[in-house]
């Protein structure tokens, strides 16, 4: 069963670490890379894995609930959204990347590329399409 209150729950977390990722980003890819800014570069690391996580949560809640199988990776859960008309099916496939990225700041932050960690943190129009996408869905 669709818990609609645990889904508007992520969707109020997904806004609040949206704000904190906007306003830890530099200018550009070359302020986030430098030394100066390691910190802040570390707040945006944080704050767009949670994002991405708060994305796959809300998505593999609707996925399980709604009975549309099993996905058998995160990139899926997104793909499955697009499949059954909670996304744009293109939109779906242009954030499904996100959930491959996701992985990277979880295991391979040491060798992180920066230019895309600048790129993905800047898809805040995105991450809010998608939770409006979802609130039509819930409201549909």
């Amino acid at each position: 069963m669709l818990d609609e209150s645990l889904i508007y729950a992520r969707l109020d977390a997904l806004s609040r670490v949206l704000g904190e990722l906007h306003d830890a980003l530099p200018a550009d890819a070359e302020a986030l890379a430098a030394p100066e800014n390691t910190v802040r570069r570390r707040a945006v690391e944080r704050c767009l894995y949670l994002a991405i996580q708060t994305v796959l949560d809300i998505g593999g809640h609707i996925v399980a609930a709604e009975g549309w199988g099993l996905p058998g990776s995160y990139r899926e859960v997104l793909e499955k959204l697009g499949e059954h008309g909670v996304l744009a099916r293109d939109f779906a496939l242009e954030l499904a990347p996100l959930a491959g990225f996701r992985s990277i700041l979880q295991h391979e932050y040491v060798a992180l590329d920066i230019v895309e960690l600048d790129r993905n943190a800047r898809r805040l129009d995105d991450f809010n399409r998608f939770a409006e996408s979802v609130v039509r869905y819930l409201d549909g």
